[in-house]
């Protein structure tokens, strides 16, 4: 047992018991009267045999009582508390989860799920900061799709709490990735001297995050880890309708046409009737009521709906959902709408021979796009280009040959690493020859989505490997990991300033992927999320996560970005006449002024089923290790002075009892 508060119930102590020691010496001071005998007075000549104003101090039991309570109200005082193992720690990170499920109101609809994990972690720093045997101090990191140092290492509380109350909510995937690399970071600023003084790690969140697929971390050591879930309980009543899923695609004989997907989110245990209401511009143009099947085993219930209408204007397309829930970031979901268009792809071979995987590309990109690609062998490519007269296409494709430039298009390098860039291809000589499958795939990625690769193989696949220091290209903004094998990633997508590239470690024609119906669907991803065409031109949106820049109007130097909850900021174009925004945490519509037409709005939408799901769990995996969600008691020191306090009301009544013993007539 400790003391959280020693100082007060010593002075306390010094006070009080000298006083009401004082009160058995000192002698009762009685009026004389005068009285015809004393011989019924016995007890009262005893007392007046002394006549001073002391008297020696006789044992009573009422005096035991009486301290016995007076001690146990001093024990309160000083804050006992029982120390939990590993309480007594001098250093702890908060990491908070600010992700888009944090934002789920309480039942009862008064405090967020983010605002509860606030006041938790605050009661955490001041417990910890109570009991801890040397200097304490903490720092705050916050998570989402990116993770942030939101205060250094500090022992002022009152900044840290202002520190905690500052983790701003976001309508992000949660990714705990992020926060497992700044932990490292920091715990690798203490040697090996300080490791008895281990650092307590507290997770505060709902446990509905993403993780590295559990793989551990050398740079945690011994780092304790305590996982503080906030929100109900798992498997209690969730009330949430959200749209996860929004896209919008022309037709292809009937450019004209429009066509909007959506997908709708239920999590009660009862199927419920959505109200969508579209509006293109901001004037609505219809409504349409959606059966939403009920949740089933902890797996949310989803209706698909379409909506056609002939529409040929550039504008806003919002589809929002009627009534209140539990997460208001998937109420609504907006995309661009772009007048008809067609993409425009070329394709680079290193010969001009043909073979039956590149022809069957040729008739899949048609398909995509409307229009048959344009195919080079990488001379005639060069060559064009030396004497700059190479078309300006949508969608660039490298078969097994890299260019001798970078290209500032969109462009899928098959088994070849694209110019200055991080990239780079690994064969190991004993897989030479040896087939590969693929053994897992983000098949929520927009790239890969309804992408089966389970039948697909590669023979003799590199190994892509992405080097740590970005100092060969400044403006590399993120390197994705789309599917892996045995050795490691085989597809990734990386983002270059606003220029997307796919990168595969493994040609086309050294797989069987181009005779599987999968192809077709991951080229027409490829064209919806790379190109500019009826795919993604008809209906082009942003998630949270994405890097978001556009082209800069000539001569611009200075653009303002405004979007929802009073958002503005001032951007600089960069020298290739482009402005990053980079990514936008908060959902809504944002304008981008001055600007091209073509580029003045970005729809920004949440479009997460995870996160929509609103689920929480009391189980999560870190860095390779199984936490049991708890609270913040079971870790630091938890408070008995209640008990002391009922002790003492107990030793009073006792006391009275025997008072009024002794003074029965």
């Amino acid at each position: 047992m400790t003391f959280l508060a020693p100082i007060a119930g010593i002075v306390a102590a010094a006070i009080t018991a000298p006083l009401l020691v004082l009160l058995y010496f000192l002698k009762l001071r009685r009026r004389p009267v005068r009285i015809s005998s004393t011989l019924l007075w016995t007890r009262a000549v005893e007392d007046l045999q002394v006549n001073t104003p002391f008297r020696i101090l006789r044992p009573s039991i009422l005096l035991f009582l009486q301290l016995a309570a007076l001690a146990c109200l001093l024990l309160a005082f000083a804050r006992p508390a029982i120390q939990a193992e590993g309480a007594g720690v001098g250093r702890m990170i908060i990491v908070i989860d600010a992700s888009a499920s944090m934002d789920a109101t309480s039942q009862d609809g008064n405090l967020s799920r983010l605002e509860y994990a606030q006041d938790a972690a605050i009661d955490a720093v001041k417990r910890f900061s109570r009991s801890a045997s040397e200097g304490f101090e903490a720092m705050v990191i916050s998570f989402a799709a990116r993770a942030r140092i939101v205060a250094t290492y500090s022992g002022d509380i009152r900044l840290l709490e202002r520190s905690i109350r500052a983790v701003e909510q976001t309508d992000q995937e949660g990714v705990v990735d992020g926060a497992l690399k700044l932990i490292e970071a920091q715990l690798a600023r203490f040697d090996e001297s300080a490791a008895a003084q281990r650092t307590r790690v507290l997770l505060f969140s709902d446990g509905d995050i993403l993780t590295g697929a559990g793989r551990a971390s050398a740079g945690l050591g011994d780092a304790d880890f305590q996982f503080v879930r906030v929100g109900p309980a798992p498997g209690a009543p969730l009330d949430n309708l959200g749209v996860v899923a929004l896209s919008a695609k022309r037709d292809f004989e009937d450019p004209g046409l429009l066509r909007v997907f959506a997908r709708v989110l239920n999590t009660a245990a009862e199927p419920r009737t959505a109200a969508l209401n579209y509006s293109f511009n901001a004037e609505r143009i219809g409504s349409q009521s959606v059966e939403v099947p009920p949740a089933e085993e902890n797996q949310p219930g989803l209706a698909p709906t379409i909506l056609e209408l002939r529409e040929n204007r550039r504008g806003v397309l919002t589809v929002a959902l009627a009534g209140d829930d539990e997460l208001n970031a998937d109420d609504a979901a907006s995309v661009a709408i772009a007048p008809p268009s067609n993409v425009t792809t070329l394709v680079v071979l290193e010969s001009r021979q043909r073979t039956l995987a590149i022809n069957l590309l040729e008739r899949v990109l048609e398909i995509a796009t409307t229009i048959p690609p344009i195919i080079y062998d990488i001379d005639e490519y060069e060559r064009r280009r030396a004497t700059a007269a190479l078309p300006a296409h949508d969608l660039l494709i490298f078969d097994g040959v890299a260019p001798a430039a970078p290209v500032d298009r969109p462009a899928l390098f098959f088994g070849v690493a694209p110019p200055e860039s991080r990239i780079a291809l690994v064969r190991d000589d004993a897989q030479e020859g040896a087939s590969r499958r693929f053994s897992a795939w983000q098949r929520r990625h927009p790239l890969m989505l309804s992408v089966n690769l389970d039948s697909v193989i590669v023979e003799g696949a590199d190994r892509i490997t992405v080097a740590e220091s970005p100092d060969d290209d400044a403006r590399l903004s993120s390197t994705t990991e789309l599917a892996w094998g045995p050795d490691g990633p085989l597809m990734i997508e990386q983002e270059l300033g606003a220029t997307r590239r796919v990168i595969t470690a493994f040609k086309i024609e050294e797989s069987n992927w181009p005779l599987l119906p999968s192809f077709v669907v991951f080229v027409s991803n490829l064209v919806d999320r790379l190109g500019v065409g009826p795919g993604a031109a008809a209906g082009l949106s942003f998630s949270t996560s994405d890097v978001v820049s556009a082209p800069a109007p000539p001569g611009a130097r200075e653009l303002v970005l405004t979007g929802p909850r009073d958002f503005s900021r001032t951007l600089s174009t960069s020298a290739t006449g482009r402005v990053s925004f980079g990514p936008l945490a908060i959902a809504g519509l944002y304008t981008l002024r001055p600007a091209l037409d073509d580029h003045a709005r970005f729809p920004v939408n949440l479009l997460s089923e995870r996160e929509s799901a609103i689920a929480t769990r009391d189980r999560v995996e870190i860095a390779g290790r199984d936490l049991q969600g708890a609270g913040v008691e079971d870790s630091a020191p938890s408070e008995i002075w209640h008990w002391f306090v009922i002790a003492a009301l107990a030793f009073l009544t006792i006391e009275w009892l025997a008072f009024a013993w002794r003074m029965r007539i």
